[in-house]
């Protein structure tokens, strides 16, 4: 079913998912593959001990930038990061409410990130790199997580009784429902035009595929038992993060997760986000403890 979203700024009252805030941090590690394993190593802090939440990272497409959640005067707005300078530059000042999941747009001139606002108001907004005029780009979705399909749509998890998945086409201003129950961990999938989300309509969650040009999912393989924060390496691995322990599996050659044996020697815990730069040369992982 299509439905047309209109061009006016709808607010949200009704009563919605609210997004905690644990203390959290955000680390940077070296990543590299060989002999048929991973080996992690290098950690830095790119949140470097800031108190509050700190979460959700994203790479800039060239791997120069990360974006996150960074927690200032209470609030949480959107931090940029280059990791080659350590230079920092806030993307958005709220006021009042917060920021989350930053992702760079495909067309590199703005990023994109949910604002939770104190009224209950959760929208998904762009803020230019240029300058400050920040703006709705999806006006009447109460959006919890999102990924850029393409530069037209954008596949989110969306608020509601029950949760949806749905495909949004800017160009169009329509959207569309994929399917109900599902994580909050949605990925584009490598050299594809496909994007990955986790279902979990049964016991077992799977990892599945999602074709935005027709709506057509597919299975892909079981997620990581009691686990939903994923991310895709360059190749087509799947790392996931469960407690103090890092995971990844090849879905078309290994039946089982393989546990990589470096990470839980750093002494980390709290796993939740993890992300890998386009180069699939550097981790960032969010953890809860070190």
């Amino acid at each position: 079913m299509v439905r047309r979203y209109s061009l006016l700024i709808v607010a949200f009252f009704m009563a919605g998912l609210a997004f905690s805030q644990p203390e959290t941090e955000v680390y940077l590690l070296d990543l590299t593959f060989a002999d048929g394993t991973y080996t992690v190593s290098n950690p830095t802090s790119i949140s470097k001990g800031n108190p509050g939440y700190d979460n959700q990272p994203s790479f800039s497409s060239d791997g120069q930038y990360i974006y996150y959640a960074a927690t200032r005067k209470g609030q949480t707005d959107i931090l940029s990061v280059n990791l080659t300078t350590d230079e920092r530059k806030w993307l958005s000042n709220t006021g009042e409410g917060g920021e989350y999941s930053p992702q760079l747009s495909p067309n590199q001139k703005f990023v994109t990130a949910v604002q939770l606002e104190n009224n209950g108001t959760q929208l998904l907004w762009k803020y230019p790199i240029a300058n400050d005029e920040s703006e709705v780009l999806i006006e009447d979705a109460k959006i919890g997580y999102y990924v850029w399909a393409n530069d037209q749509k954008i596949v989110a998890f969306v608020l509601g009784e029950p949760n949806t998945l749905e495909i949004f086409d800017l160009a169009e201003k329509s959207s569309e429902k994929v399917t109900e129950k599902v994580g909050r961990s949605i990925h584009r999938i490598p050299s594809s035009s496909k994007v990955s989300f986790i279902s979990k309509k049964e016991k077992e969650w799977m990892i599945m595929s999602l074709n935005p040009k027709n709506g057509k999912t597919k299975i892909i393989t079981c997620s990581l038992t009691g686990a939903e924060d994923m991310t895709w390496t360059p190749d087509k691995r799947i790392l996931m993060g469960k407690e103090d322990r890092l995971f990844f599996k090849n879905p078309k050659k290994d039946k089982k997760w393989i546990e990589i044996e470096s990470f839980n020697q750093l002494g980390y815990t709290g796993i939740s986000r993890v992300v890998v730069s386009p180069d699939g040369k550097k981790l960032a992982v969010v953890v809860s403890g070190k």
